[in-house]
């Protein structure tokens, strides 16, 4: 004997229907939040970025006036470059310029 297939009620097709209808708009708002808070966190992390470039560039100049040695600690929390090298007499030798790019440090 063959085998018979039982088709789904049509009223069960269509509610599984509008289930997933729904599903996809609240997935398609929430990809589209995500992409919203994405781009402001690109946004958000580039000005922090150039803010940082700048404030380096004040600490040099600012290291340039009172002395590279003279720089209060309090001023460093921001620094993203910030070298000490000791020379063969126990110098140390501070610097708030960063190495160009392939220069080592």
């Amino acid at each position: 004997m063959a085998q018979i297939l039982q088709f789904p009620e049509r009223k069960e097709k269509v509610e599984l229907e509008r289930q997933m209808s729904e599903t996809q708009e609240s997935l398609t708002e929430l990809y589209e939040a995500i992409r919203r808070i994405d781009k402001g966190f690109q946004a958000i992390q580039k000005s922090t970025l150039d803010l940082e470039d700048s404030y380096q560039n004040l600490i040099q100049t600012y290291a340039d006036i009172v002395g590279a040695e003279n720089v209060e600690v309090k001023w460093l929390e921001f620094c993203t470059f910030v070298s000490m090298i000791e020379d063969e007499d126990g110098k140390v030798t501070v610097s708030f310029t960063p190495p160009e790019d392939g220069e080592d440090i």
